[in-house]
């Protein structure tokens, strides 16, 4: 049980470098693990929130030179991870997606995916080669196929090319995944280890440390931060209470998605959107001003 207190929520915060950030991308992966990534655009207002001194062309240089790659990894979402954590992350959820995803792609088209992604490859160059080994794929087939195949360790992601997963890298258990994770968001429970993870939860339950670090209570210090709609932020709990007002949260969905918003000390407190090249914000609770102003001009200039 964690309590639902101010001081979860700033710990919270911090876990995910969101109070102290990181001064480059492998030092943040290193403390979080995984950043979600569903595009470029995603990716990179995660990034921008937890580190200082990095740009858009430092994310793609990072992704262009292998360092990060994209990859389906918790919940079956495509997340960014450094390149020596990518093999054991994708062994240990990888059978857990494949299970949950659609269609009838299985280990035959990620065996022929293997076979062809020997460089990086554009997404139509891949289904080029793919064909030309008498597996031909249309757009809803491919859709299933290579993302069955993400989930079989024979694929990654770049910038806007496909490439093979790296080889090299530790080789973890469940153990090492929990750890990670509440290094990253702790402090948490079991059960928020199997929401953010994707696992079944008696195997999230035997692999959770039976302690949690102790760590100095932080001050609230009245620190903001503008979040995109895929941020990892809150996808780590299952009960979002201590960072969440449940009277707030109908004002935080639509159509189904989390939308963008703002956290002061790991607290929701309002909404934000793009308007005519503007930063538009919805307050549904406190945010101090100048912070706001800091962070919206960061927004501004990640371009």
């Amino acid at each position: 049980m964690v309590a639902h207190t101010g001081v979860t929520a700033v710990r919270r915060m911090r876990a995910q470098r969101l109070i102290t950030p990181a001064r480059d991308l492998a030092s943040l992966l290193d403390d979080v693990l995984a950043v979600p990534a569903p595009d470029l655009t995603g990716a990179g207002m995660a990034v921008r929130a937890r580190t200082t001194g990095i740009t858009p062309g430092d994310l793609r240089a990072a992704l262009a030179g292998g360092e990060v790659v994209r990859t389906w990894a918790m919940r079956g979402a495509v997340h960014l991870l450094r390149r020596h954590d990518v093999r054991w992350v994708v062994a240990l959820l990888g059978p857990v997606n494949a299970a949950r995803s659609p269609g009838e792609a299985g280990a035959a088209v990620s065996a022929a995916v293997r076979e062809v992604l020997t460089e990086p490859l554009t997404r139509a160059g891949l289904l080029d080669r793919l064909a030309e080994v008498g597996v031909p794929l249309d757009e809803r087939e491919a859709a299933q196929a290579l993302t069955r195949a993400a989930h079989d360790g024979a694929l990654c992601l770049g910038e806007s090319t496909y490439h093979p997963v790296p080889r090299d890298g530790p080789e973890h258990d469940v153990t090492e995944l929990a750890r990670r994770f509440l290094r990253a968001h702790g402090p948490a429970t079991a059960e928020d280890f199997a929401t953010w993870s994707g696992l079944p939860d008696d195997q999230a339950r035997a692999a959770f440390p039976k302690t949690q670090p102790d760590d100095p209570p932080p001050a609230e210090e009245g620190v903001v931060r503008l979040l995109g709609h895929s941020d990892g932020f809150l996808a780590g709990y299952r009960d979002p209470g201590p960072l969440l007002d449940p009277a707030d949260e109908p004002l935080l969905r639509a159509d189904g998605r989390t939308l963008p918003h703002v956290v002061v000390d790991g607290r929701v407190r309002g909404t934000w959107r793009r308007r005519a090249g503007r930063v538009v914000v919805e307050q549904f609770g406190h945010i101090p001003a100048s912070e706001l102003d800091a962070e919206v001009a960061s927004v501004v200039g990640w371009v």
